[in-house]
């Protein structure tokens, strides 16, 4: 009783759709380890692990982080005033 049960509900999302999350915590007490991330499923090599989602744990709740998009290189150019 009086006890957070979300991180069930992860792992069950990560078995049910078979993909990997990368949990990041502002509060480096709530991570595993003492840590400031967890990867989802366990057992993955930080060097090597590639998240298709990335969450932002605040206390209470979890936001969504999406990678910034890469640079366009291919915009055309402004036209000039002369």
């Amino acid at each position: 009783m009086w006890k957070e049960s979300d991180h069930l509900g992860i792992i069950a999302l990560v078995r049910a759709l078979n993909i990997r999350i990368r949990i990041e915590y502002m509060d480096r007490n709530a991570a595993p380890n003492g840590g400031t991330h967890h990867n989802l499923p366990d057992g993955h090599d930080n060097a090597t692990f590639t998240p298709d989602i990335t969450l932002l744990y605040r206390p209470g709740h979890y936001d969504l982080i999406y990678k910034a998009p890469l640079a366009e290189t291919s915009k055309p150019a402004l036209p000039t005033v002369a």
